[in-house]
């Protein structure tokens, strides 16, 4: 999925709408209704999974790890990381550099 297909949500609200369909669940009786419910709340499980990791870390993580394999993506993931945590950019715009970055 490219950056331009995806949203930026609170995660606090994904979380609400976990709980009400968790709660939804249990109150509703049909099973194929249930499923469906369950089957939701796999995707948004998968989806506050995959966005636990935060921006900053995970650059952090990928600037280590191409510290000796790739030299040059290692210098602009750190001038990213440090534009991150001076507050120069925003987590938007980090993640869609990082993701050209990667990319490349």
């Amino acid at each position: 999925m490219s950056i331009s297909e995806k949203i930026v949500v609170n995660k606090d609200k994904l979380e609400k709408i976990q709980t009400k369909l968790r709660g939804l669940k249990v109150m509703v009786h049909d099973k194929e209704t249930q499923l469906l419910v369950t089957d939701i709340l796999e995707l948004l499980d998968g989806e506050l999974k995959e966005n636990d990791n935060s921006v900053e870390d995970m650059i952090y993580n990928k600037m280590n790890e191409t510290k000796n394999s790739n030299p040059d993506l290692h210098f602009r993931l750190y001038m990213l990381y440090r534009k991150l945590s001076d507050g120069k950019i925003g987590e938007d715009e980090a993640l869609k550099a990082y993701k050209t970055y990667i990319s490349m």
